[in-house]
C-alpha cells in the first residue's frame, strides 16, 4: 500500500514529556484520522530520549537516545498515541519535525 503525507508538525522538546498533538491522530469528535505511521526527524538542539512503552527519563536511564540528524518512525496506533520525548538533563531544547502518513 502506498502512503501519502497527510499532515506535519514541528515539536519543541524541553524538560517536560511531550507527545504529538493528539488531534493529529484522533479528532475532537473521537474519530481516528487514518494515520498509519509518523516519521520523526531531529533537526536541531540537544540530545533527547524517546519511548512509547515507558516514559523516557531525562537522566538517560530510560528510553532511546536521539541526536541531530537522526530519523525514526513510529507505527501502530497505541505506540503513536503513547510515544513521548524529553530532552536529556543539561541539554538544550530540541526541534523535532513530524510527518504523519496514511492511506491516500
Amino acid at each position: 500500500m502506498a502512503l501519502k503525507q497527510l499532515d506535519d508538525e514541528q515539536i519543541t522538546v524541553s524538560a517536560s514529556l511531550v507527545k504529538v498533538t493528539s488531534t493529529k491522530l484522533v479528532s475532537t469528535g473521537g474519530v481516528t484520522q487514518g494515520i498509519i505511521l509518523i516519521n520523526f526527524q531531529h533537526v536541531s538542539g540537544g540530545l533527547i530520549r524517546v519511548n512509547s512503552k515507558t516514559d523516557p527519563a531525562a537522566d538517560g536511564s530510560v528510553g532511546f537516545q536521539k541526536s541531530v540528524g537522526d530519523e525514526w518512525q513510529v507505527a501502530g496506533f497505541d505506540d503513536m498515541v503513547n510515544f513521548q520525548m524529553i530532552k536529556e538533563t543539561s541539554e538544550s531544547d530540541a526541534t523535532i519535525m513530524c510527518q504523519f502518513f496514511g492511506a491516500p
